[in-house]
């Protein structure tokens, strides 16, 4: 582990903005299937090939599990952002660099998480369309425009810490 200064950092209007959005999507995937529930079949989609076609089906309260997983991750990479100090940068962190790149990774984390729980309530919602037998157009090309998004904000993360070194 790295030997880098403990600072304390404000959030940002940005940060805090970032967490809510990625919290209210949480909730809102849960409300979003609550009300659905009770007009669902009793089997859903709960997989989808890699063209965005359904290929296993289960308990339709098995679509609690995804919000209900991503929950103890999303609440992790939270209380982290709040200590940037402990993760490993590319870069050397010196007191001088170091409230710019927290600062760099705080807001990578939040994003992060905002485009987890927001993957997670595309999944859910395309789930309960498909339950109800409406059409999901183009649902792997966005889960791929997801995954693509999540690798290039790492791309973007690993430029943007050697600018600021």
């Amino acid at each position: 582990m790295q030997n880098n200064p403990k600072i304390v950092l404000q959030p940002s209007r940005v940060l805090t903005c970032l967490h809510l959005l990625g919290a209210a999507l949480l909730v809102g995937t849960f409300v979003y299937i609550i009300i659905m529930y009770q007009d669902l079949p009793k089997r859903v989609p709960i997989h989808f090939n890699m063209k965005g076609e359904v290929d296993g089906w289960g308990n339709k309260a098995t679509l609690f599990a995804i919000p209900l997983t991503i929950i103890p991750a999303f609440a992790v990479l939270f209380f982290l952002s709040r200590v940037p100090h402990t993760f490993n940068y590319s870069v050397k962190v010196t007191e001088e660099n170091a409230p710019r790149l927290y600062h760099e990774m705080r807001l990578f984390v939040a994003w992060f998480n905002v485009e987890i729980a927001a993957l997670m309530a595309f999944i859910s919602i395309e789930s309960i369309q498909l339950a109800k037998g409406n059409h999901v157009p183009y649902s792997g090309w966005v889960i791929g425009g997801f995954i693509f998004l999540m690798l290039l904000q790492v791309v973007m993360l690993i430029i943007r810490m050697r600018r600021l070194k």
